[in-house]
């Protein structure tokens, strides 16, 4: 088949029309299809016509949609790449919304607006009470307590009373504290120490022997060796 200046100019000036031309995509997709549509044009004009033209509740956000697509002369592209972002809106007050604010944005602007938009009323996650601990291989670790408000504001008052100053060192006091029920736990480990290292540790060059407890935690060989010593009252 053979194309001549006039067809092709006829073709991009349907589709340069967007508004004008979906206001006469009527009878669904069929109709189009038995008028020499293909499918993909079809499906195309058939869906467009349904949401700027057909039934919906949203008859004020439908008329403003039109009014502003027109106005910013946006082509048959634009218009289903508008729908390419609404269609990811359950909520159909915010695709309706969604769709009157970027039939009036600028074509060139409207995946930026859009990608804000989106991000703006995609549910935030909410964190489930709990405790979690991040261990790292480098650095310290972290143990993060998560509650509801008014718990979390009485765990960091508490805190406070104890050392406002050192929060750090006010959560030491409260877990490890015997008055206040906790015991610092036993360490154990099953690192294997070979006589070179140990004879390191013991001479006083341990700080640069890095241990791996069995409980998550680690330490140096110099720290290890004055908890140990401690544990027995030697220090």
């Amino acid at each position: 088949m053979f194309w001549v200046m006039g067809d092709l100019e006829t073709y991009f000036s349907y589709r340069n029309s967007g508004i004008t031309l979906v206001e006469q995509a009527v009878g669904g997709e069929k109709r189009l299809r038995t008028l020499g549509a293909s499918l993909a044009d079809a499906t195309e004009l058939a869906r467009l016509n349904h949401i700027y033209f057909g039934a919906t509740k949203f008859t004020g956000k439908q008329r403003q949609a039109r009014h502003r697509a027109a106005e910013q002369g946006h082509d048959l592209a634009t218009l289903s790449l508008i729908e390419s972002y609404t269609k990811k809106l359950k909520n159909q007050l915010h695709a309706w919304n969604l769709r009157v604010k970027l039939a009036g944005t600028p074509a060139p602007n409207i995946p930026a607006v859009a990608a804000k938009r989106l991000k703006e009323l995609k549910p935030k996650r909410v964190p489930k009470p709990g405790v979690r601990m991040t261990y790292r291989s480098e650095g310290p670790h972290s143990l993060t307590i998560t509650d509801d408000p008014m718990t979390v504001t009485e765990m960091r008052g508490v805190l406070e009373s104890l050392n406002q100053n050192n929060l750090l060192e006010a959560t030491k006091q409260v877990f490890f504290n015997k008055s206040h029920g906790g015991t610092k736990p036993a360490v154990f480990t099953s690192v294997v120490v070979t006589l070179d290292k140990l004879d390191k540790i013991v001479s006083g060059d341990g700080d640069d022997i890095i241990l791996e407890l069995t409980n998550g935690g680690r330490m140096t060989g110099t720290q290890f060796l004055n908890y140990k010593f401690a544990e027995i009252g030697y220090v």
